[in-house]
């Protein structure tokens, strides 16, 4: 022997091999799994975790973790996604609902525009990781709070998703990046910041319990704003009114690409400047 050992982890688990059956939030013996529930089954799921919530005395946030993928269900090529989606999904106590173009309309998720068709027009008007932007944060305003990460985020440990709910208990959570790419910038606690707030914010998660629905509120105000500007999200920075453009540090009045984590981190600005709830 060379005196190495293997140790066996009970975290580790194989995240595509057998899919498991789970009993359904709902009850009744049926069993929920995010890759073949329909519509009416994941609103069944969130109703029930709702209800759980409700009975729990509405401490910190509802166990509820959305995803959005565009094009439906992932398929067997999209073994990486896949992967990803049934670790978060695996997760006791949790409730996975994965999201997609077609379970806008029948989910209620809210829309841009005034009307859904309005609304669907102007997201198929934009680039898949866009409308993922705006599904996030509307459906934590349409379903009362939650998680939702992006497809992509690996769990390697069953208590992950605790960990990041109990971050801010029933607050709103985004993460802002530590990263130093804008040399100049006056940094607080290794973020990059300008007039004391983040540049940005990250938007592959969004945690946000009932106290941080207020927040939200702004955040979808604001996003609602962009994607009906001509050109849509991308364009829109550059359209914003004086009063909010000076928020912005000017290298990020043109950064198209981070447009809405651009729109994140103004919507703390914002709410900080404005007062609990209010608006501009």
């Amino acid at each position: 022997s060379d005196g190495s050992e293997v140790v066996e982890d009970s975290q580790c688990r194989d995240p595509v091999a057998e899919p498991p059956q789970v009993d359904s939030p709902g009850g009744g013996g049926a069993s929920y799994h995010w890759s073949t529930a329909s519509t009416e089954d994941k609103l069944a799921a969130i109703a029930a975790e709702k209800r759980r919530f409700e009975e729990s005395g509405c401490e910190g946030k509802p166990k509820l973790v959305f995803a959005y993928w565009h094009q439906g269900i992932p398929s067997s090529t999209d073994f990486i996604v896949r992967g990803c989606i049934e670790m978060m999904a695996r997760t006791p106590g949790w409730t996975f609902v994965l999201i997609t173009w077609e379970d806008l309309r029948p989910m209620e998720i809210p829309l841009p525009g005034e009307t859904v068709d309005e609304g669907l027009r102007i997201l198929g008007d934009h680039i898949p990781p866009h409308v993922s932007d705006w599904v996030q944060v509307a459906t934590l305003k349409r379903f009362g709070g939650g998680l939702f990460v992006d497809t992509s985020m690996l769990t390697t440990h069953e208590e992950g998703l605790d960990f990041v709910s109990n971050v801010t208990h029933g607050g709103y959570m985004r993460y802002a990046s530590p990263t130093n790419w804008m040399r100049k910038e006056t940094h607080i606690d290794g973020i990059p910041s300008y007039m004391g707030y983040p540049l940005f914010l990250e938007t592959w998660l969004l945690a946000c319990g009932p106290e941080g629905l207020w927040r939200v509120d702004i955040e979808l105000w604001l996003l609602k704003w962009a994607f009906e500007q001509p050109g849509g999200v991308s364009l829109a920075l550059r359209n914003l009114p004086p009063h909010l453009r000076r928020l912005l540090h000017p290298q990020v009045r043109h950064a198209s690409y981070l447009t809405p984590g651009v729109l994140a981190a103004l919507a703390i600005a914002l709410g900080d400047k404005s007062g609990h709830g209010a608006f501009p």
